[in-house]
Formats: C-alpha cells, structure tokens, sequence
C-alpha cells in the first residue's frame, strides 16, 4: 500500500475513534454536515447567530452544549497522532441555523441531550381577529383543545376610533372570550405596541378583572427606560421581547422590570443554545419564557426543542401549524394532543423539512397595507 494510502487509512481510523467517543457523551449532539454551500450562505446571511460547533471528519459536525474546548480535549484524547488530533480539535464555526437543518443526524431528540423537562408543551393560540362572533365559531372546542388564547383586542376599524371607543370595544372583546373560555382557559392580550402610554395603563386597569395572563407589548418597545416607566403602574404581567436578538438586550428589560415573560424568537436570537443563555438570565429574574411562533412549523420544531429542556417556559406560540400551506412543509407534523404539541423522540430536531418544498413555495413579494388614521398618519406598528 502506497505511503499516502496508509496516511489517510489512519487519519480515518483515528476520525472513526473520535466521532465513537462523541457519541458516547451524553452532553454532545451529533449531526450530519450540511452541503458545503448551504454552510457557506448560512455564514454570510446569519453571522450573530453562531454557535461552537466542530468539524470530525468529512460529514458529521458535532455541536457541544457546554463549550468548544471540550471538543479539543475530546478529540485529543481520542487520538493517538497528534497531528489527526490538531486536525479534528480545530474546527470551524458554523452559525446555529446549520445545526438547526442538519439535525436530524443526532441519534436522539435535541432536548433529551439537553436535560429535557417535560414531554409535551402547552400552546398559545391565537384567536380569530374577529372576536365579536367568537362565542359561536369557537364554544364547542375551547374546553377540549386549549391550554391557551392570544388575542388582538382591537377592530378592523381601530385607526380611525376616538380613545373612548377603542377602550370600551377592546375590553368588551376580551370579556366575550373570557366568557366563552370560562375559567380553564388562558388568555393573553396582543397589543402590538398600538398604544401610548397612557392609553396603555388606562386599558390595563380595565382588563383586569378579566384575568389576562399576559399584556403583550402595549407601548413600542424602542426605549427600555420607557417599558419600565410604563410597565410600574400596569398590574398585568408584560410580556415583550420578539424584535430582541441577544442575551444582553434581553437582560435590560428584566433588570428595569419592564418584563415578565419574555417573547425570544430562536430563529431571530442566535439559535437554541444562545436562547437557552436567554432563559437562564431570565430564570434569575424569575421571569418566564413564552417563545414567539410567526415564522414556519420548521420554527415552531426549534422552538419546541427548547421549551422541552428549560425550567422557565411557559406557553408556545402555534399560528395555524395544522392548516395549510404551513401544514404542508414538513414530511411529518408534531402531534397535536389537546391544547399541546408533542415533544418529538425523533432525533435532533423530530422534524424534516419536504424535499421539494422550495420549488412548490418559492419566494413571494408581501404587499404592504399599512393602517391610516383619519388624519393619514400611521396608525399600525
């Protein structure tokens, strides 16, 4: 055998032996390596999202929940060249995304590697936008499927309503549902920071007694200092977070008590493991995590996996999972079981995304249709 054949012979006995020794540690989650021009897109387009993952070999990655360096002492311990052990110990950094597509080569469900807490999780889901005809459409249904509502408490006509008008309509909206849920079921108010601050104490202290769990983003969340000026005479427990994208934004709501359940959104915050980080700084706050869902059921996968191994979560977020075309993306949905989804025991993500799913849904254009009050300003976000 020639001199290089037996060279790359050894460097694959000892990258075997490595990825052996990987697979045996419970706090390592193995998967395949992506297409070398999906790792290339995925380092261009999301950079703040990386997370410490390590090259073993040609085709499988290795994604440590602790730290990369663990990787290194691994591979060196593993190895009995010195050189393969360089090889493997260096590596490169992959953004989070990348373990996000290829993770169904782990051998088990991300979470069970991640110290998983519960084996299914309570949803929030949002309640149709005309809440006047709910008691009708939705009566039969809400004792059986529901863990919890979210609901926008506002008109279709709202921009063009006077102070007075908007307060009566929205409380007589979120009392129709109360009603019609009875008391076991959760509800949450979505304001979509359509609110002065003004406007949103007056229509808290209406809400109350209707028992909301959460008052989602009542004012824009542009200046922390303002949410928790505001969020001090507001009785309802503020939930906002879903335009933050690191652990140190997140921490300043918390700290200035702006914040009692934080909406992060895994695919906007730098993926599980920097969300995870989200979660810990928000348990020490005793703060609860209510992950934000409006992207795809691919998203709604992450998110599960995340809910499933932290001490803090509280609802997750399901828009419409289980009709089309949402529910038409994956090659099998989560299981839907009363008000909660199922935590996958499939490996790594419990999902996989259709083969040809990109060609049947390519890229569209959103047309925008932004709200006007009487006067033509901006009424909407």
């Amino acid at each position: 055998m020639a001199q290089g054949a037996v060279v790359e012979a050894a460097v694959a006995r000892e990258q075997r032996r490595a990825v052996e020794a990987v697979q045996e540690r419970d706090d390592l989650v193995v998967v395949h390596a992506a297409p070398a021009d999906v790792v290339a897109d995925l380092a261009d387009t999301h950079p703040p999202a990386a997370q410490e993952l390590a090259l073993l070999g040609p085709d499988v990655l290795v994604k440590d929940v602790h730290s990369r360096a663990a990787i290194g002492s691994l591979a060196s311990s593993a190895s009995r060249a010195d050189a393969t052990a360089s090889a493997i110990a260096s590596g490169v950094t992959f953004p989070s995304q990348l373990a996000l597509i290829a993770g169904h080569g782990s051998r088990r469900a991300t979470c069970s590697r991640t110290s998983a807490t519960r084996i299914r999780v309570p949803l929030n889901v949002s309640c149709p936008w005309q809440t006047r005809g709910f008691a009708t459409t939705w009566r039969p249904f809400t004792r059986t499927i529901l863990a919890a509502l979210r609901l926008t408490p506002f008109a279709p006509e709202f921009p063009t309503m006077r102070y007075d008008a908007i307060l009566k309509d929205a409380v007589a909206r979120v009392g129709a549902v109360r009603e019609t849920v009875g008391e076991g079921v959760d509800t949450g108010i979505e304001i979509h920071r359509r609110l002065a601050p003004g406007e949103a104490i007056a229509l808290a202290a209406e809400l109350e007694p209707l028992r909301p769990l959460y008052y989602e983003d009542p004012i824009l969340p542009d200046s922390v200092q303002s949410g928790a000026e505001n969020a001090r005479p507001i009785r309802l427990p503020i939930a906002t977070g879903e335009r933050l994208v690191s652990v140190f934004e997140f921490r300043e709501p918390l700290a200035g008590a702006a914040a009692r359940y934080l909406r992060v959104d895994a695919c906007l915050a730098g993926g599980i493991s920097h969300t995870r980080k989200i979660a810990a700084v928000a348990e020490s706050f005793h703060a609860g995590i209510m992950p934000h869902g409006a992207n795809s059921t691919a998203a709604t996968a992450i998110a599960v996996q995340l809910d499933a191994c932290i001490p803090n979560f509280v609802l997750q977020d399901y828009l419409g999972d289980d009709q089309p075309p949402k529910s038409d993306f994956l090659v099998e949905n989560l299981r839907l079981d009363g008000g909660y989804l199922v935590v996958p025991e499939r490996p790594g993500l419990g999902v996989e995304l259709k083969p040809d799913i990109s060609a049947r849904y390519p890229p569209t254009t959103r047309a925008i249709d932004t709200a006007l009050h009487e006067d033509g300003s901006v009424a909407d976000r």
